[in-house]
C-alpha cells in the first residue's frame, strides 16, 4: 500500500495544477493552463531577401501538393537489377551525404526557384563572374549564396533558401542541371566533405 502511495505521488510531480499557479513538486509555474494555449509560436525567422520571399508567397499562396510531390523528379525507372553490390555498412557510413526531403509548401518554394533560375541564367555562360552577377540581378545575394565554384568547364553554386536547397551546374545541359531538394542531415545546402 506504501508502494501504491509512492507511484501516485511521483507521478504527478512537476506537473501544474490548472488555476492555482503552483506546480505539484512545490514550484510556482510561471504561467497557467488557460494562457498557454493562447500564446502561439512566433513564425520562423526568414533569412532570404524581402523579393525573395514575396516572389515565393505569391507563387505557392494557392499551391496545394499532390500525392507524390518530392522536389526532384523521378525520371529513372525503377532498379529491377536486384541488390547493388556494395560494402555492409555503405549506407551507415554515406547517411551524411543523405538530403532530407522536401515537403509541404517548402516542394512549391524549390519549384519556383528552379523555374526561375532555370529561365535567368539559359543564356549565362559557365564565368563564374557572369554567373554571381546573374544571381545578383535575380535578387540571390551573400546572404543566399551558400557556394559559387569553377569545377573544370562548368560553374557550380549552391543556395540556401530557408530550409530549401538548390543545387546547379552551368552551362545547362541535359546532364548540367538545376534541382531543389532539402538540407543535408548534418545541416546546410552545400554536400558535407565527409562525415562523422
Amino acid at each position: 500500500m506504501a508502494a501504491a502511495a509512492a507511484l501516485v505521488a511521483l507521478a504527478g510531480c512537476g506537473t501544474t495544477r490548472e488555476g492555482t499557479g503552483v506546480d505539484s513538486a512545490g514550484g510556482t509555474a510561471t504561467s497557467s493552463a488557460s494562457t498557454s494555449a493562447s500564446v502561439s509560436p512566433p513564425p520562423p525567422l526568414r533569412r532570404i531577401g524581402v523579393d525573395l520571399q514575396k516572389v515565393e508567397d505569391v507563387a505557392c499562396a494557392t499551391w496545394a501538393p499532390s500525392p507524390s510531390a518530392s522536389g526532384r523528379e523521378d525520371t529513372a525507372p525503377p532498379d529491377s537489377a536486384g541488390p547493388v553490390d556494395r560494402p555492409p555498412n555503405y549506407a551507415d557510413n554515406n547517411a551524411y551525404r543523405r538530403e532530407l526531403p522536401l515537403k509541404g509548401v517548402a516542394v512549391c518554394r524549390g519549384r519556383v526557384h528552379v523555374d526561375r533560375l532555370t529561365e535567368g541564367l539559359k543564356d549565362v555562360s559557365a564565368d563564374k563572374t557572369e554567373v554571381d552577377t546573374a544571381l545578383a540581378r535575380l535578387g540571390y545575394g551573400s546572404r543566399e549564396v551558400a557556394q559559387l565554384e569553377t569545377v573544370g568547364e562548368t560553374v557550380q553554386f549552391v543556395l540556401g533558401l530557408d530550409g530549401v536547397c538548390v543545387d546547379a551546374t552551368l552551362p545547362l545541359s541535359q546532364v548540367n542541371h538545376i534541382e531543389a531538394h532539402g538540407p543535408y542531415l548534418e545541416g546546410g545546402c552545400v554536400e558535407p566533405a565527409y562525415g562523422h
